[in-house]
């Protein structure tokens, strides 16, 4: 193909997404990432590292170096870093396709005080300045701008560098390092005009004169020129940056993945580009003419809303209010671009869902209907596409480009992320979420618009509430969606939506209808009496408690649990799962922090009572609820409970896929003696039974008598419980063989070898001590066929094991547990710390642990490590030794720092049985353990503190020593 064949449909069709090519010629998994700015050697400015925030606008600076240094630093910078466990992400001023910023600023100075003239490159990771060119070349600017912007004070270069966006969208990612730059224009733009400086940009230049200049690579395109002028009333005093000619060097690496990159379509694109620009000169047409809204004049304001802004990940499923949208879409037609606006409507209050185009006035409906799912799809299947409000689409018309102004095609792009970036800022304003998107498919979304060939979409994005408990959410990055899987990846299984909790069970009553489901001592119910409990249960409670906030249940395992807990979910309130041990005072707490506004708990004749509370929750936002099913807490071993929400699909993942795991038949007895609200209970027994059409004993007493003469007597299948409940029978006699039990659970605390191994002594079987965590549900089954293990990933499961940098290590190698659960939690409610994932999906854990033959072992706790002279070690190795030395009966390990503050050490409370000394210990310790592993001290204790679930109550131990 040659340049005089090449025709504007063949330039422009590289961009365009098209089902199963959408990213060939990606060197993502191929190639190493580029590096993500240069780096320089030589001399610097270091300019400031804060920004200049002050309600005095008198005391704000307006000339010279000061206020470059405020407009570099609000408009291209890094605002904040989040962090995936080990790993960590920069979060930018500016949003950017896939995180890869493909983007690069230059400052070119005539006249400034602070700074001598000259080029520089700016370095926004060290808020330097590198000079990397003198004056004497700036007479090539004149080729690029109007005349009367030949004498401005300072220019604002921004410059495209495409392969850090092709590297991973291959060709499409030419076109988003052009929009990248919009945005980054789009700040400079808006912190000038709240600063009240004159400037003008431009959009389109003879890149050969910009990249000479600039001494830039035949990889980076120049994009945006901003000429600054700066109002003097008097001549100051400059204080040089540098002097003589003194530069900077840019230090290059050799990248191997672009020069093996198929240039070829996009160098032929920049041609037509080049000779559409080549016989004109600077004009009007070259700059940018749109209009920044004249109230984003504060510059503290418009400082905020760059600094808090952020691409949504998670929408809630609720209306937005018209007003608000109609304000936006007047917004955007306000700038006076040349686009046309089209847009799905999901949810907006008063409106019919369907597809509508705004012409400036009036929005017009194209069509009506539900199009969520169309919009998903269209849109790589993202799931928060699905949840938003609003699905935009913004246009040109192609028959306006022709070959002699092709690079209006370009400037299009550039105009684009413009667009965007005011967008997000405008969405802040009305407190609303945003995220733009780059990866649809072009040709059916412009089929959903019926839009003709001449119609080309450049840009998309969602508008809606944020779900701000769902902040941990990333956007699920278009080239995961998309490429090729490998055969060696471990992927969840991908659950189909499920409905609603209640739904799943009424499925199981129509099924099972006559069938036992539930029995408590004398008390028997079956599948159709439980539903009519819970329907009565439902009925009564709606009578009681007015539906405003969030219902708590504090009891003991009953039917009458059951009952109000499913009664609630059927009549549309949240349960909240609260520890019936708690003190009074820590239930009030609970239910005051946490909007709690009404309380179920049980008299003393065992019936359900209300209590409603008197206090009203003016922070309540009920549509922060709107996609929640239930919530439960954490153990608050660390300070106030966690509590955290769960979604209908959440619980029931949990459930069905324990099911699975376990292999639950509708002729199973199942006795659970954990408390409902635990993480045991709640998951292997609460739905899980019943959907399997199980039969759930629920233990009255749990003594060791009244859990064995219930296994015996009710030919009970499977026993849940407590670790410490499996010690109370070994130290029982009751514990016998004769049984017909084929799986014993236990998770929620560590399982010692000791309580194992007597338990497989007297009956025969092996506990099962599964691993599940109370963000993600159930993580393993574990039917004892590898000793030691804790089992292999449940369905919709997926564990990894990465080390401290957060890379995956090999197979067998200990490290920090990552889990990926389709039963995940949606986030914490009300937390003042982040429930954070990966971007592929994993939840970090405070586990250690490693994976061999697809089995997961755990190996301690990392909050748990004790730093000794800078080597780490695990408590839980240390218990574990002194636990097989013969007359210890419990043990528990702590770490202790120092007089001089300068490590910890190890020290080991044991509850010892007569005639076992601490030289024993001591010897035995030495044999097993390396030095540094040793614990320096042994307390004998009557009893190791514990929790209601039996984990060691750490701090309670140090603190007793101090």
């Amino acid at each position: 193909m040659t340049n005089q064949l090449l025709t504007q449909e063949d330039a422009l069709s590289i961009f365009y997404n098209l089902k199963g090519r959408e990213y060939v010629g990606s060197k993502f998994s191929k190639s190493p990432r580029p590096e993500r700015h240069k780096n320089f050697e030589g001399p610097y400015t270091r300019l400031k590292t804060s920004v200049f925030n002050k309600t005095n606008e008198e005391m704000l600076p307006k000339t010279g170096l000061s206020i470059l240094e405020q407009v570099l630093l609000s408009s291209f910078s890094v605002t904040s870093v989040k962090f995936y466990g080990y790993q960590s992400e920069m979060l930018w001023s500016f949003p950017s396709a896939g995180g890869c910023y493909p983007v690069d600023v230059y400052v070119i100075v005539r006249s400034l005080d602070g700074v001598e003239p000259g080029i520089y490159y700016y370095s926004p990771l060290n808020t330097s300045l590198h000079k990397i060119a003198c004056a004497d070349s700036l007479f090539l600017l004149d080729e690029a701008i109007l005349p009367q912007d030949q004498d401005a004070d300072y220019y604002i270069m921004v410059s495209a560098v495409p392969w850090r966006s092709c590297w991973k969208y291959s060709h499409r990612g030419y076109r988003f390092s052009f929009i990248d730059a919009g945005h980054v224009l789009a700040n400079f733009q808006t912190i000038f005009h709240s600063l009240g400086v004159n400037f003008t940009t431009y959009t389109a230049c003879k890149d050969q004169h910009i990249k000479t200049l600039l001494h830039l690579d035949s990889h980076e395109e120049p994009v945006g020129i901003i000429a600054v002028k700066q109002h003097e009333t008097k001549p100051r005093a400059v204080q040089q940056a540098y002097r003589g000619n003194y530069q900077s060097r840019c230090i290059t690496t050799f990248d191997s993945g672009l020069s093996a990159f198929d240039w070829e379509p996009i160098r032929l694109y920049q041609e037509k580009v080049r000779q559409s620009l080549q016989h004109q000169q600077p004009s009007e047409d070259w700059t940018v003419r749109h209009h920044i809204p004249a109230e984003w004049n504060d510059y503290n304001e418009m400082l905020r809303l760059i600094i808090e802004r952020r691409s949504s990940s998670s929408y809630l499923p609720v209306e937005i209010p018209r007003h608000d949208f109609i304000r936006l879409l007047e917004f955007v037609n306000s700038l006076g671009m040349p686009i046309r606006i089209f847009c799905v409507v999901h949810a907006v209050e008063g409106m019919i869902p369907g597809t509508y185009e705004f012409n400036g006035s009036e929005l017009k409906m194209i069509k009506a209907g539900d199009f969520r799912a169309r919009s998903t799809q269209l849109c790589f299947d993202q799931e928060f596409v699905h949840d938003s409000s609003v699905l935009f689409f913004f246009g040109i018309d192609k028959s306006q480009v022709n070959d002699k102004n092709f690079y209006t095609y370009q400037q299009r792009l550039v105009d684009m992320g413009i667009l965007a970036q005011m967008i997000y800022l405008k969405s802040g304003e009305l407190k609303l979420g945003y995220s733009a998107i780059g990866g649809y498919y072009d040709e059916e979304a412009k089929e959903l618009f019926n839009l003709g060939e001449n119609m080309d979409l450049l840009y998309s994005g969602t508008l809606g509430k944020d779900d701000v408990n769902s902040a941990f959410k990333v956007k699920m990055d278009r080239y995961y969606l998309n490429k090729p899987k490998d055969s060696e990846e471990v992927k969840g299984d991908s659950p189909a939506q499920n409905g609603r909790i209640i739904d799943k069970l009424y499925e199981s009553v129509l099924k099972y209808g006559p069938k036992e489901a539930i029995r408590y001592a004398d008390e028997s119910y079956t599948y159709h009496q439980f539903w009519n409990q819970v329907e009565k249960t439902g009925a009564w409670i709606k009578q009681q408690i007015p539906k405003q906030y969030p219902v708590g249940i504090s009891m003991k395992n009953c039917p009458n649990y059951l009952f109000a807990y499913y009664g609630l979910l059927l009549e549309g309130y949240i349960p909240m799962l609260i520890d019936h041990t708690f003190t009074q005072d820590e239930v009030d707490n609970l239910c005051s922090y946490y909007n709690i506004g009404s309380l179920l708990t049980l008299d003393g004749e065992g019936r359900i009572q209300v209590q409603l509370r008197d206090e009203n929750f003016d922070s309540f936002d009920e549509d922060e609820f709107a996609n929640v099913a239930t919530c439960r807490f954490s153990s608050g071993t660390t300070g106030r409970p966690k509590c955290l929400m769960f979604t209908h699909d959440a619980v029931i993942n949990a459930g069905v896929n324990w099911a699975k795991a376990s292999g639950i038949t509708s002729a199973d007895n199942v006795q659970v003696t954990a408390l409902f609200h635990n993480g045991l209970a709640f998951n292997t027994s609460l739905l899980a039974v019943f959907v399997s059409g199980a039969c759930l004993f629920i233990a009255k007493q749990i003594t060791p008598k009244s859990i064995w003469e219930t296994v015996m007597k009710e030919n009970i299948s499977i026993l849940v419980a407590f670790p410490v409940v499996y010690d109370l029978l070994n130290n029982s006699k009751y514990c016998k063989p004769g049984h017909n039990l084929r799986l014993c659970l236990s998770s929620a605390a560590p399982l010692h070898y000791a309580v194992k191994q007597s338990f497989l002594d007297k009956t025969g079987m092996e506990i099962c001590d599964y691993y599940g965590i109370v963000e993600a549900g159930p993580c393993t089954f574990n039917n004892g066929s590898k000793e030691a293990s804790l089992g292999t990933p449940v369905p919709g499961v997926d564990i990894r094991i990465v080390n401290e940098e957060g890379f995956a290590v090999a197979d067998g190698e200990s490290g920090i547990i990552q889990v990926r659960s389709s039963s995940m939690a949606k986030g914490y409610y009300k937390a003042s710390f982040p429930f954070v994932i990966s971007p592929d999906g994993y939840y970090q854990t405070t586990d250690r642990g490693f994976i061999e033959s697809n089995h997961l072992h755990i190996n301690g706790r990392s909050s748990d490590m004790i730093n000794v002279a800078g080597k780490k070690m695990d408590p839980l190795e240390v218990e574990n030794v002194l636990l097989k030395l013969s007359g210890v009966q419990d043990v528990a390990v702590v770490g202790v720092m120092n007089e001089r503050k300068t490590t910890e050490y190890p020290v080991a409370f044991v509850v010892l049985d007569p005639g076992v000394t601490i030289d024993d210990l001591i010897a035995h310790c030495q044999q097993y353990l390396a030095p540094f592993k040793l614990p320096q001290k042994f307390v004998t204790v009557d009893s190791i503190p514990r929790s209601g679930v039996g984990k060691i109550k750490r701090k309670e131990l140090a603190d007793s020593l101090s």
